[in-house]
Order: structure tokens, then sequence, then C-alpha cells
């Protein structure tokens, strides 16, 4: 196939978008060029394979060595290179981590392995704990490449669907397509990193092949649509954004469209744009680009060093540099068989790259991540940010799940209820502390990252526009507050991660609706985040001294900072009538996030257990109020 300047232009914007993304420069729905990659990725592949299926000359063995000879050698260097950092530089835990992508990366299982241990997606987890995270696409795509050419292959050998392999592949497209948009809302984990729902976005561009030429009077408006398709994805999503689903068609229609606009009788103006020898310079090198940026900025994320937007820039700067002298000196050379003249070097260098990746997988995981690099001290204090006690998912619609029950057992009545997300999970220490002193009992309703009024879903779950999901919730909640019948309802969320305009009005029903029912409801503001990777920062610099510095301690993000981020939420919870509480003031207060050897936060923004434990005195009105009413309702009783 011809080249096109203009396809290396649009890698040039992926592989931006992607990287301003991570540096957290101003580029929230980033993450999307990813899909623009797949599209591209797709449109390429489908239209050499159908050349040689219809040349006659395609061989699998011929296709696979061609892509060994792209994609391994750069990866190869930026792993080993990755793989050897970390030793100096991951906690025990996290190198055992490391440990397991080092071996399923090689067996092009990337995706799959991040699916099964990343907790809470994609966007959940703390990223830079994971420094070939960004190695997830090229497990997609690597598995893509292993079945698509088998399809065509089989296809072409039989006319009937050598005449419909456009139908047969729009019809795979579709049902992938299906799958994406019904996994998203209840499995968003597995539907973001599987090939399975991630397949017709490289089929999109796929199919641009079997599309006729755009009529010439339409290939402008349609090429500048397809820019404003990605520019919107870039600047207007977020990691709140449901993805894949349905969102994920905005940047792949909007690549497939400038890719199509472009094919066939010059280039359109935003082709041109693309085609500047800047932008082909930037997309010849975006795959090393890619490679090298994450670990980059994973590093400096981990090690508290890229705090600063200087430290952001220089990042970015770096990542470049090491992109383009692995272009220039390691890509371009294997491809041009400049190295490796023969099919036979290729295979061991793909052995070679199995092989270190794999022993040097094992050899971490085999050691538990070689604590003994580290101070027993630090170790000890990170491990107690994971002692939580009170970890509970509700999920509605399962009737042999029970509530958790905390505070104190066997009382007969339910005093209060915790109702909230994981947030609410780390508050539940204190209360549980509480109700086992005074004597009452509780119920702990709670699952992570979601759900807290009735109505009301966080986007990353659970789409807002379904209804009948909603209802199924709203409903849930009605039937087991009628259930336990509480006294008092303590609300606990991480509010500013909510962006949906419907908040504030179902959080509203939803204290109307419990004080309708004689219901006292407590809201309790966000707890104060912290900086630098916690307590990992103070055991870098017990090992390293030369990242030593007061600057780099787990610190809590300035107040003024705090109270900007949570004035509007705070604002709102003043004036529904119910009663506040703001952990701020006491945190604030705190000497430090260590106690007793025991950290007080277990990450960025969630309390540990002992933490909870410190904020028993802003929890303590609620049980006094408890106490009232309980006696009030004795002496009724007596009358």
């Amino acid at each position: 196939m011809r080249y096109r300047a203009d396809i290396d232009g649009l890698r040039a914007i992926a592989v931006i978008a992607v990287i301003m993304y991570h540096a957290h420069l101003g580029f929230p729905g980033g993450y999307v060029g990813v899909d623009v990659f797949f599209v591209i990725s797709g449109f390429l592949i489908t239209s050499i394979l159908l050349k040689k299926l219809k040349n006659g000359t395609f061989s699998y063995l011929d296709f696979w060595e061609r892509r060994v000879r792209r994609l391994v050698p750069a990866l190869f260097v930026v792993t080993v290179f990755t793989a050897l950092a970390s030793y100096l530089i991951l906690l025990p835990a996290d190198l055992v981590d490391l440990g397991g992508a080092l071996i399923a990366q090689p067996l092009l299982m990337a995706n799959v392995y991040f699916w099964r241990v990343v907790q809470g997606g994609y966007f959940g987890d703390p990223p830079e704990i994971r420094p070939l995270l960004h190695t997830w696409s090229l497990g997609v795509e690597e598995q893509f490449y292993v079945f698509f050419p088998l399809l065509l292959m089989l296809c072409w050998a039989h006319p009937f669907f050598r005449a419909r392999l456009g139908k047969v592949l729009v019809a795979i497209a579709v049902v992938s397509f299906a799958l994406g948009v019904f996994l998203t809302p209840i499995k968003g984990v597995a539907a973001f990193f599987n090939l399975p729902t991630r397949a017709w976005e490289l089929l999109m561009g796929g199919l641009l092949v079997f599309a006729p030429a755009i009529p010439k009077r339409f290939r402008e408006s349609f090429s500048w649509l397809g820019v404003g398709l990605i520019f919107y994805a870039v600047f207007f999503f977020h990691k709140e954004t449901p993805f894949p689903g349905t969102a994920a068609l905005v940047p792949c229609l909007g690549s497939a469209l400038l890719i199509w606009s472009n094919e066939a009788g010059g280039l359109t103006r935003a082709g041109r744009l693309l085609a500047h020898p800047v932008m082909v310079k930037i997309g010849l090198a975006s795959y090393s680009l890619y490679l090298w940026h994450w670990p980059l900025m994973a590093f400096g994320d981990y090690t508290g060093l890229m705090y600063s937007v200087e430290a952001k820039v220089f990042v970015v700067i770096l990542s470049f540099w090491a992109g383009f002298l692995s272009w220039n000196y390691v890509e371009t050379p294997f491809r041009g068989h400049t190295w490796l003249k023969t099919r036979r070097g290729v295979f061991i260098l793909f052995l070679a790259y199995v092989g270190v990746c794999g022993s040097i997988g094992v050899w971490y995981r085999v050691n538990d991540g070689f604590p003994g690099n580290w101070d027993p001290g630090s170790l000890q204090l990170i491990e107690s940010t994971g002692e939580r006690n009170f970890v509970y998912e509700h999920e509605p619609g399962r009737p042999d799940l029970a509530l958790r029950s905390i505070g104190a057992q066997g009382t007969g009545n339910v005093d209060f209820l915790l109702w909230g997300d994981s947030h609410a999970m780390s508050l539940a220490a204190a209360l549980d502390s509480l109700g086992i002193e005074r004597g009452m009992c509780g119920v702990q309703l709670t699952a992570a990252g979601s759900k807290n009024p009735l109505g009301f879903y966080k986007e990353a779950t659970i789409s807002p526009n379904n209804r009948r999901q909603r209802d199924t919730w709203t409903r849930e909640i009605v039937s087991v507050v009628d259930r336990v019948a509480p006294r008092a309802v303590v609300i606990c969320g991480y509010w500013q991660s909510y962006r949906v305009p419907e908040l504030h009005r179902d959080l509203a029903e939803t204290v109307e609706d419990l004080t309708q029912r004689g219901v006292v409801a407590y809201i309790m503001l966000d707890n104060p985040r912290v900086r630098w990777g916690l307590f990992r920062t103070e055991a870098l610099r017990r090992r390293w001294a030369v990242i030593d510095s007061e600057s780099k301690q787990a610190i809590l993000v300035p107040l003024q900072e705090h109270l900007r981020e949570n004035a509007s939420f705070a604002q709102f919870a003043a004036t529904l009538g119910c009663r506040v509480l703001d952990p701020a003031p006491i945190i604030y207060k705190w000497d430090g996030l260590v106690d007793g050897g025991k950290a007080l936060y277990y990450d960025d923004d969630h309390l540990s257990d002992h933490g909870a434990l410190r904020l028993r005195g802003l929890l303590g009105p609620v049980f006094e109020e408890l106490s009232r009413r309980r006696d009030g309702e004795v002496r009724g009783d007596a009358d």
C-alpha cells in the first residue's frame, strides 16, 4: 500500500494525547489515544493482509516475522530497563506484581494479567505502582494479530465467505461492540482490558479497506468532523467516563473519518496539517515514545519526584529524548534488516525476549520482591496501611448476602447504618469501636466507587442513563433501610470524585426520604488527600539517601487546596438541613501521619483503621443523639 504521511501525523496526535494524559498536563481524556492507535493498526494490517492474499503471497510466518521486527526490539530494551530499574525502586509487593507482568508480556497476555490483578481498573489503582501497565494495549493488538490473519485466510479459502468478507467483519465488530457496551457497566475492568470487547476498534479501521471513496464535496467536512471527535474525547472525557462502552465510538469514529476522508483524491486541509514534517517525525517514533514515556513517568510518580509542573515537563522531554533514540538506534535498524537479516535470527531474538523477561519475572516472584533490600521499619509501616478489617462490598440482588454488622452485637435493634463507598468503609473502624463502647448495634452498607444517595451511580461503574439499574439499586436501598429500621444513617463518600450533576439532586432526595422515615441523617465530608505516594517515599528515602528531602515526605495537601476542592459540596451539604461532619479540622491538627508505628492512611485518600479511630471524637455526637433517642423511646414505652 502507498505511504500515508497523514496517518503518521495521526499517530503523533495519539501518542501526544497519551503522554500528556499520563503527565497530568491538562488532557483528561488523553487515554483515548490508544483507541486511535487501534483504528490505525486495524486499517494498516487489513490493507497489508488483503493485498498479499490477493497476490497469493501471504505467509503467516512472514507476517509474524514482520511483527516481531516491528514490536519486539524496542519493547525488549524498554522492558529490561524497566525490570532492572524496578529492582532499585519498587517495594516488594509491587516488584512481585511486576514479576507477573514480565512473565505475561512475552506470552502476549499482558492485558489479561492486568485484568486479573488491577483491583480498581485502569483508572482505579495508583497507576505508578505498575511501570509496565501501558503494555496492556500491546497485548490486545498482539492477540488480534494472532487470530485476525487466520480468520482472513479461512474466509479467503472459501469463495462464499471471500465474497462476503466485509459483512463477516462487520458482524464480528458489531458483536464485539455490543459485548463491550454490555460489560462496561457491570464488568468494567474486563471490558477495558480484553480483546473481545476491543476487537471492534481494530475492525473499524480494517473495514475502511472495504469502504467506497467519500465524494469529493464531503471529504473536507468529514475530515474536520474526525478531528473534532478526537479532540472532544481528549479534552472532555475523563476517568469517570464509562469506557470503553459507547464512549469509545467517539475517538474511533473520529480516527476512521480522518483516515477515510484522506484515502483518495489527495489530502484534505486537516490531512495536510497531519502530514506536516514535525507531526510525521513524531508519528514515526510514536511506538518508541509510547513505550518509554510510561516507565519514566511511573518511576517519577513512585519516587515523589514528579509533582511540580516543571518536573512533569522535564519527564515529558525526557520521554521524547528516549523515544527518538530508541526509534533511531533500535527500531529502525531492526525493521530495515540492518540487524538480524534472517528469520532464524528474528526467532532467536524472540526466544531471548521471552527467556530474559520471564526469568527476571520468576526471579522477582520467587524471592517475594526482595524484602531484605528495605528497612524493616519502613516495610512494617507500609504493611500497617493494609490492616483493613471493614472491607465490605454490598451487591444488590444477592439474597444470600447478609449486611455486615458493626458495633455491639446481639442488641436486637439496629441503631445506626453506615452507607457509602470505599471512604465509608474506611470510617467503619471508628463506628465499630464507638458502637461496642456504647452498646449500640450498626450495619454496614458499602461498595467501592458507588451509589451513595438513592438513584445515583458513579459514572465509572454504571451508566447514569440506565434507568432500570438505577431503580434496582434504589429499591434495594429502600428495602434495606425499611428492613433494619436504623435510628441514624451516616452517609460517607469520596464526593469530589463524583462529577455527575444528578449527585446534589439525588442526595437531597435521599436526606428528605430518611427524614420522613424518622431517621437522623449525617453526612461526612471528604477527608484531606495525601501527597507523595504516602509512606512509600519514606521507605525510598531510607534506602536511597540521594532522594532525601523534607519536601518528599507523605504530607497532607495544603488546607486551602483541600477547602477549594471540596467547597462546592460542603456548601451544598450545609443546605440539606441534616448534620454535617467534617474530619478536616481534626486531621490537619495531627502531628504527622504515623502514630505508634502505625500508618493513619492506607493510600492517598483513604484512612486506615488506625486513622479512622482517631476520628472517634468527631463521631461522638452521633452516639449521643442515639442515646437520647433510645432513652426517649424507652421512657415512651414505660409511659
